[in-house]
């Protein structure tokens, strides 16, 4: 017999909720599980956050990986992170590119924004211009 709420049968809609519950946990059990796994890894030497994505590309079907990979090189070619290692200096030159070294972190400019105050009192700065009650003085 099924108990029908107005044009709601609530004793369907209370099994697929019931489903989704069990799901939820075997989720919760099977994720306590990977960390496990992980931190096991890690104990061992690896990289957790490497061995991520090896098991995501491995799960790619080849022809998405080959995409994948073709399309991050050409990212990595136009920021010009390949230009620092010999293999990319010896592909920029066969393409007929310039090799640009890009300047070490250390070397970088700092820009700053004009007029903004560089020391930590900021907020108290900023509470001091407040008229607690509201009022114009």
């Amino acid at each position: 017999m099924t108990e029908a709420v107005g044009l709601i049968d609530a004793t369907a809609l209370r099994n697929y909720a019931d489903r989704i519950l069990n799901l939820h946990a075997q989720r919760k059990d099977i994720n306590a599980d990977m960390g496990a796994v992980f931190s096991e890894a890690k104990v061992a030497g690896f990289v957790p956050a490497m061995i991520r994505d090896v098991v995501r590309e491995m799960e790619m079907e080849s022809d998405a990986r080959d995409t994948f990979f073709r399309t991050q090189d050409a990212y990595r070619r136009a920021l010009g992170l390949l230009a620092d290692t010999p293999l990319g200096e010896a592909a920029i030159e066969r393409a007929g590119g310039v090799v640009v070294r890009p300047r070490p972190f250390a070397e970088q400019p700092l820009h700053r924004r004009r007029g903004r105050p560089r020391t930590g009192d900021r907020v108290d700065d900023a509470l001091s211009t407040l008229d607690p009650l509201g009022a114009a003085e």
